[in-house]
């Protein structure tokens, strides 16, 4: 029987049980229907037994029932119950189903009122077992099982397990539904947005990157100096905005979202200033980068001449004059990723200041940095250039201009021989607090008049699943959330109010940890024979004999000494003192 078995009411008659295996859920559910079945009809104890074997549709239960009838319809129906469990469930059932509930835990999105009542459920078959779990263990078991969102909340404040179960259940389930009421606003919020831009972005032929999971990351708290910039600029301690008309309480904007929120400064009040209705968020939210493709000729990252003709691709980072908010920026700030670089021939991580250009086809790296870290070099199949000089030497510069682009007589410079690149270190990188380390990717080796140590171009932000968005200066993962410009303050570990001491602390876990060995131990325990503990006894008895058979000898040996006197003379010389030159005397 593959199939699991089906417990149905039956309208007013008795429920049915379906074809197929029995599980204890089902027992479950056929023992309580049948309990209000009885309970309806006034059925006597005597008659309930014979009124049940009926409900059975498989075959095989059918013919257990029709051979041991006369044994099962005088048995009550709690014991007929406890018989078909040992007869059809199969073996150590209590225990998986115990091992079961000690591994279940809550889904993220899952309410922990249904989570518990199936775990109530489960336990419940457990009820004449000696697997049962009482009300202190079984609020332990959840314990362990919450998802992050209501562990996190829960343990700031943890409740006192000796409370009532349903005390505590109704405790811990208006948290979770707290928690889920403000992720579900969080979700719905992003979602719209989402919706909206999508549907007010006109169509075209680049594709964007798909936008990055949010669900993980957490809004942090607002620190004294962001209360204190909010209460003197009229803002929101919801929504975080300056300069508006509303407080938290009637704020109807939501919370921004953690992964792309910044610490509020001075200088975002005074950019909500320049905002035209002064509520402009001072808080960044997610875009998606669009990446366009790049020809072969990707010229710009080799700083090797000093002529004023050469017109570096990669900008320093300046800060551009201000400009009205009509006006177009004329330039925007390089993206710096200060990271840690691994490497064989040193200890400890290196620090530096990498580029992240997503407009580069590869991932550059200095030769004398390669040399420093120890990386293992390999050689390319063909050698790739890396960048082409504006003009030659023996050419004069040509200012790049409106008159010089459309003067006829004007003649492109002659370009000098290219920069090649021959072979590539395997590379990663971590961020500074080791909050995120990069996938491993291949760099090509460069001259050292690169114009910084690293650059991360366009493999390493595929391979690693990067969005780069230029408005807020952030480069995000996808996968985790975490923006490698920008990384979360490092804020002190909070204090827990965790009242339970170490030794308490460590029985827990003891307890935890026994509980989901059992299954192992019930195994090991039925493949070893057991092992016999000393018998004190018989220690004390055969140490007793030995110190006996001891002194019989010491008085036996004195006795021959006594006996023998005369072969024994006191003037018989010792060994040692013998003469060693006589072998024989005749």
């Amino acid at each position: 029987m593959t199939a699991t078995a089906i417990c149905t009411p039956n309208g007013t008659h008795a429920p049915i049980v379906s074809q197929g295996s029995i599980t204890p859920t089902v027992l479950i559910q056929w023992r309580n229907r049948y309990r209000f079945f009885f309970s309806t009809k006034r059925i006597p104890d005597a008659e309930q037994a014979d009124r049940v074997l009926c409900s059975f549709e498989d075959l095989r239960v059918i013919a257990w029932i029709d051979v041991n009838r006369a044994t099962l319809t005088a048995l009550s129906f709690d014991d007929l119950y406890a018989k078909i469990q040992e007869c059809w469930l199969p073996s150590n059932w209590d225990l998986d189903l115990r091992n079961k509930i000690t591994k279940a835990c809550q889904g993220r999105n899952a309410s922990f009122l249904s989570w518990q009542e199936e775990i109530s459920l489960w336990n419940s078959a457990l009820h004449s077992s000696k697997y049962w779990f009482s009300d202190a263990a079984i609020c332990a078991t959840l314990e362990s099982g919450f998802n992050t969102e209501l562990a996190h909340q829960y343990f700031l404040e943890p409740l006192d397990i000796d409370l009532p179960l349903h005390t505590w259940v109704d405790r811990v389930a208006k948290l979770d539904d707290h928690i889920q009421r403000t992720w579900g606003h969080s979700d719905s919020r992003s979602n719209s947005g989402q919706v909206d831009r999508s549907a007010r972005k006109p169509s075209t032929s680049i594709t964007s990157a798909s936008p990055f999971d949010t669900s993980n990351a957490r809004l942090p708290k607002l620190t004294e100096a962001e209360k204190t910039l909010l209460r003197d600029n009229n803002g929101c301690f919801k929504c975080r905005r300056f300069h508006t008309d509303h407080d938290s309480k009637s704020c109807t904007n939501g919370f921004p979202l953690g992964v792309t929120y910044k610490t509020l400064t001075q200088a975002d009040v005074d950019t909500s200033k320049c905002a035209p209705d002064h509520a402009k968020p001072s808080v960044s939210r997610a875009r998606v980068a669009a990446v366009l493709p790049m020809t072969e000729e990707w010229s710009g990252v080799i700083e090797g001449s000093d002529e004023d003709s050469y017109v570096p691709s990669v900008l320093p980072s300046i800060s551009p004059p201000p400009l009205s908010p009509s006006l177009p920026p004329l330039s925007t700030p390089s993206l710096i990723w200060s990271c840690l670089v691994h490497g064989p021939a040193v200890d400890h991580l290196l620090p530096i200041s990498a580029l992240i250009d997503d407009g580069s086809q590869f991932v550059l790296i200095r030769e004398s940095l390669v040399r420093e870290l120890g990386l293992r070099t390999h050689r390319l199949r063909s050698s790739i250039p890396l960048g082409l000089a504006f003009s030659s030497d023996d050419e004069p510069s040509v200012p790049v201009s409106v008159a010089s682009q459309s003067s006829p007589a004007s003649s492109p410079p002659r370009l000098s021989p290219p920069v090649f690149a021959s072979c590539c270190v395997k590379l990663r990188a971590s961020s500074p607090d080791f909050l995120y380390t990069s996938r491993t990717v291949r760099a090509l080796v460069a001259p050292d008049s690169l114009c910084l140590p690293i650059i991360f171009g366009g493999p390493f932000l595929k391979h690693n699943r990067m969005v780069v968005d230029h408005e807020f200066v952030s480069c995000v993962s996808k996968d985790s959330g975490y923006d490698l410009l920008h990384p979360p303050a490092s804020a002190p570990v909070p204090v827990s109010n965790i009242s339970l001491s170490v030794h308490d602390a460590r029985t827990l876990v003891m307890n935890e940890l026994s509980a989901r060995l059992l299954s192992q131990r019930a195994l090991i325990n039925r493949r070893c024979e057991p092992v016999l503990q000393p018998d004190l006894m018989a220690a004390v008895s055969a140490t007793l004999a030995a110190l006996t058979h001891a002194d019989q000898l010491i008085e036996l040996d004195h006795r021959m000494r006594e006996k023998f006197i005369d072969h024994f003379p006191a003037d018989i010389p010792h060994t040692e003192d013998l003469p060693t030159d006589i072998y024989h005397r005749i």
